[in-house]
């Protein structure tokens, strides 16, 4: 699946390419995909390293270390702050 980057910019200014392309398949949560990039490892019992994008309506909006994280920033998002 090919998205959108909202952290793009044509003057370069933004970061990383115009668009993401996925080859694994999402989770669906309410109105968002979010796709796991890199799963999250752990550093001292924390979370250190991951990568969750969170897609809505084609658009990578943001980009998260967690899943739970990811889900909460789909909800901010989608204005279900619950």
């Amino acid at each position: 699946m090919k998205v959108k980057n909202s952290f793009w910019q044509p003057d370069g200014s933004g970061s990383g390419p115009e668009f993401y392309q996925y080859r694994q398949a999402p989770i669906q949560y309410k109105g968002a995909l979010i796709f796991c990039v890199v799963p999250t490892r752990l550093k001292n019992g924390r979370p250190w390293a991951g990568q969750y994008d969170v897609v809505i309506d084609g658009i990578c909006m943001d980009q998260r270390v967690t899943m739970d994280f990811a889900k909460k920033a789909a909800d901010e998002f989608l204005g279900d702050e619950a």
